[in-house]
């Protein structure tokens, strides 16, 4: 079984960085320059880090950081390739979702890149509709989305 959970403590977030680096490294990012200031970003003012662990083991990730008021983004959505396929990704979005609503947002945007095929095909399922950019200096090919909450 499968538990979505809000990391916050050393353990959970030395999990979410190695989550992180594994997620960098494959999408071919340089993991200490990503990396600089982590977790900082996602405790700020509306922002989480969530942590899948599969029993006592790490499995998958995404962050959540304030864009603007009433928008948050989605940031780094990730699962070991092992566990792949089981729905954890949609989990952690569902929890994203859950918590995005208690704080207030009514509306997520994300980036992506085209070789994130089964992200893409992710948030399209979970009614994300691609948009123009809204971030400067961006790969030529990022894909841009967004999320209306009820």
């Amino acid at each position: 079984m499968v538990s979505i959970i809000i990391a916050q403590d050393g353990n959970d977030l030395n999990d979410v960085r190695e989550l992180f680096r594994e997620y960098l490294e494959y999408i071919g990012f340089d993991t200490d320059k990503e990396l600089i200031g982590f977790p900082n970003e996602y405790f700020h003012a509306g922002g989480r880090l969530f942590l899948a662990k599969h029993e006592d083991t790490a499995v998958g990730c995404v962050g959540m950081t304030q864009f603007d008021n009433g928008i948050c983004e989605v940031h780094r959505l990730f699962v070991k390739v092992k566990y792949q396929g089981r729905g954890i990704g949609k989990k952690l979005m569902e929890k994203f979702f859950s918590e995005a609503q208690k704080i207030g947002y009514d509306t997520i945007k994300l980036y992506t890149l085209p070789k994130l095929q089964k992200a893409i095909d992710l948030y399209l399922s979970l009614g994300f509709a691609k948009i123009k950019t809204y971030r400067k200096n961006m790969y030529e090919e990022t894909i841009f989305m967004k999320k209306e909450l009820p």
